[in-house]
């Protein structure tokens, strides 16, 4: 058997991510990232944890929060209330 070209890598990878992806949601599957992600932000951000956490609206967690859209390059004032 010959040695597959990167091109044909590339294309068997694509395939089996597309399989995996069409027999699972997608949010599960990305849920241990997402989660390692919020966790190495807060750590970041609070390394001691000593800060209270809240999200937009009042929410304790990030799941409840609502969600803020933000045109790329516009800035945002927290301190103001959604439009």
């Amino acid at each position: 058997m010959t040695a597959l070209t990167p091109s044909e890598r590339s294309m068997r990878a694509r395939i089996a991510a597309h399989s995996l992806h069409a027999q699972h949601d997608s949010r599960e599957l990305t849920a241990p990232a997402r989660k390692a992600f919020m966790d190495s932000f807060e750590r970041k951000v609070d390394p001691d944890g000593g800060r209270a956490q809240e999200y937009y609206d009042n929410s304790v967690d990030y799941a409840g929060a609502t969600p803020v859209n933000v045109t790329a390059g516009a800035t945002i004032n927290a301190a103001l209330a959604l439009p």
